[in-house]
């Protein structure tokens, strides 16, 4: 049903200063209800009685000027005084007409109310109808019947209510209204609504009740679409979003807790390498080699497997440390912890066979990621060990190498592992030395390499064998190419091949082909035999100053060869390397001083000084020669005409070359010890 209106009389508006102040119009419609549940109506107050209106007064015209005046103020009173009384009349008027309305207001709150009750009992008379139906034929029908008497009767209340239809419908909920106009839900036809005139236009009471239902119905729509309305929290970009967030939690957690571990590993194993360093360091200090040696000495030289796989990451990567990734230590830390890791690493080799073999697998499968520097010290503090199968292992190296394929370093890396196994070769491994010097593969640096394993295989060779070393030499010769002869020819030399020696001296009878290599061939050949050709190439180079000095090289080489010899040929050797060796320099010092102007000795500008001058330079040249002479005995063994040399030196005159020689004699016997342990060391080796 619509909401009732208030109708107004046509009563005469007054002015908003004319009323008595009585209070606004309610803007809710509001019904009051005492105790006993009736509405209570407003008491109206009966109507005033109109103001009589006051008789004019007469006035009687005086002539006089004062009686004019005052009967003027007269008049001005009485009108003050109807308007006074028109105005209250007005505002008793007004009060009425209110009391009026309200009471109007409240007959149709009821009317009202009591439709609205007859419209939810027909709209709950037509759902029980519907139900009904769907259980029993007889029910429903009682139901329809019902509903369609009440829904008869609130259309005769409602055609008797001068309100517009339109009006109750808009204030009815949308989607129950087919129950009344069709009596049932199953769409069965009611009756027909009567036509209905045009409403009226609204007046501003009206409009205001329609603003408020209008506000009202919206905010029960909003209240109804917050409570069906999907949580912010449960839509899925919020979810999406959380998660993100959580993940990224999460991950930033796992990294902070993983670089708080990685940091402190790092700290550990910085410590663990320093310890094992330190240790690598004692044996550096006290010269340690073999495991002899640092038992002697009282140095540990502890080192487990995991140690050797500590240290072994460093000689791969010496620039970072194993599970780190920072540098290790210094600039250059090849030279430093590098070097350092492969003392422990040599003496853990030769005590534990399994560290050997886990070093030598290592170095077989990154031999090409490691420094070739460091690769060769490694190898050779492992090859001066006492470990019988190192050379197994230094071969089985040899091959790993070879097989990969090529880098920078490959040659290098080879030359390194032969340089060892050198140290372990005995006469046996000749032909395999002198297959890998024919291999055209090999270059100059592995040619070298290998030679010096056949120099130490001659070496440790007694005077009794020189048979058989002429006939190494000759294989040497006959398996070398052109190109690598010249790299191996001091080796054929100390052989005494007579097939090289014949091909160089075809070179040397013309002195435009005398070079480094076919003149090296005649300094080292291995006895003095070869004195007699030598003089033969002193005659050939007089008056060339440079090819002279050529033989005098050659001369002076041969003199510094190990090998026995007699006084004679000492002496004779002695006489192409020096034409005056045991000349007389003791007056050297006394012409020094008289030929020094800043001497108190000295003799002052003359012809004598001259003679002096000259003479010093000739003795000062021939103390020379003897000093050199004595320098290069230094360098060798105790052989007989080495001690007899320095003997009558340490007794010259002169007492420079005197003190000289007898600091050679001190230095000839520590050669002659280190030479024959260097033996003992080698033969041990080759057991």
């Amino acid at each position: 049903m619509a909401t009732p209106k208030l109708k107004t009389n046509a009563a005469p508006t007054a002015p908003r200063r004319s009323l008595v102040s009585s209070g606004t119009a309610p803007a809710t419609r509001v019904k009051l209800k005492g105790s006993d549940g009736k509405a209570i109506q407003p008491k109206t107050n009966p109507a005033a009685p109109a103001a009589e209106k006051a008789p004019s007064p007469e006035v009687k015209v005086d002539t006089s000027a004062a009686e004019a005046a005052a009967a003027k103020a007269a008049e001005a009173e009485a009108a003050a005084a109807a308007q006074k009384a028109a105005e209250e009349e007005a505002a008793r008027q007004a009060q009425a007409e209110y009391e009026r309305q309200m009471e109007e207001y409240n007959r149709q709150m009821e009317e009202y109310n009591r439709q609205m009750a007859e419209y939810q009992a027909a709209q709950a008379a037509a759902e029980a109808a519907a139900t009904a139906e769907a259980e029993s034929p007889e029910a429903a029908a009682a139901a329809e019947q019902a509903a369609a008497e009440t829904v008869e009767a609130a259309q005769e209340l409602e055609a008797a209510e001068p309100e517009p239809a339109a009006k109750v419908k808009s204030s009815r909920p949308a989607g129950k209204t087919g129950a009344l106009v069709a009596g049932k839900t199953t769409g069965t036809a009611g009756p027909k609504k009567k036509k209905k005139k045009a409403a009226p236009a609204l007046t501003p009471e009206e409009e205001a009740a329609e603003a408020e239902a209008a506000a009202r119905d919206a905010y029960l729509a909003e209240l109804e679409r917050q409570a069906t309305a999907v949580p912010v929290w449960k839509k899925l970009p919020f979810i999406i979003g959380t998660g993100v967030l959580l993940i990224a939690a999460g991950v930033c957690t796992w990294y902070v807790i993983n670089e708080n571990a990685k940091q402190e590993r790092i700290e550990q194993h910085r410590a663990y390498i320093k310890t094992l360093l330190l240790r690598a360091q004692d044996i550096n200090q006290k010269g340690v080699d073999t495991l002899a040696d640092a038992k002697a000495k009282g140095v540990d030289v502890t080192c487990t497997r995991k140690d050797a796989k500590a240290l072994m990451d460093v000689i791969v990567r010496p620039f970072v440390e194993s599970e780190t990734g920072s540098n290790l230590s210094g600039k250059d830390p090849i030279k430093t912890v590098g070097y350092t890791s492969c003392l422990l690493l040599g003496l853990a080799a030769e005590s534990d066979p399994e560290i050997c073999k886990y070093i030598f697998d290592i170095v077989g499968k990154k031999c090409d990621k490691i420094d070739p520097g460091l690769f060769r010290w490694l190898m050779q503090r492992i090859a001066v060990a006492g470990n019988n199968d190192v050379n197994v292992h230094l071969r089985k190296l040899a091959a790993d190498v070879d097989a990969k394929p090529q880098w920078a370093g490959k040659t290098k890396a080879l030359a390194a592992v032969w340089e060892c196994i050198g140290l372990r070769v005995g006469k046996s491994d000749v032909p395999e030395l002198i297959a890998l010097l024919s291999n055209e593969n090999t270059d100059k640096q592995l040619a070298n390499t290998l030679s010096i394993c056949l120099d130490n295989i001659l070496r440790m060779m007694d005077d009794s064998e020189k048979a058989e070393k002429a006939s190494i030499g000759n294989q040497i010769f006959d398996g070398l190419s052109e190109k690598l002869r010249g790299d191996c020819c001091t080796i054929m030399a100390k052989a005494c091949s007579d097939k090289a020696l014949a091909h160089y001296k075809s070179e040397l009878s013309d002195k435009s082909k005398w070079n480094n290599v076919n003149l090296s061939f005649i300094s080292y050949w291995g006895d003095d035999d070869i004195l007699d050709y030598v003089l033969e190439l002193q005659e050939m180079a007089k008056g060339s100053k440079d090819h002279e000095d050529d033989v005098k090289l050659v001369i002076s080489t041969i003199f510094r060869q190990n090998r026995e010899r007699s006084d004679a040929d000492a002496e004779k050797i002695l006489g192409l390397f020096c034409e005056a060796p045991f000349a007389d320099t003791s007056k050297v010092q006394d012409l020094i001083n008289k030929s020094d102007p800043d001497s108190t000795l000295f003799i002052g500008e003359g012809p004598e000084l001259e003679k002096i001058k000259e003479e010093r330079k000739k003795l000062e040249q021939s103390r020379k020669d003897k000093l050199s002479i004595i320098k290069n005995l230094a360098s060798l063994r105790d052989f007989k005409w080495v001690i007899n040399l320095l003997n009558r030196y340490s007794k010259d005159a002169d007492d420079d070359v005197a003190l000289a020689a007898k600091h050679a004699l001190d230095k000839v016997k520590e050669n002659t010890a280190a030479d024959m342990e260097a033996r003992e060391t080698y033969k041990s080796r080759n057991q």
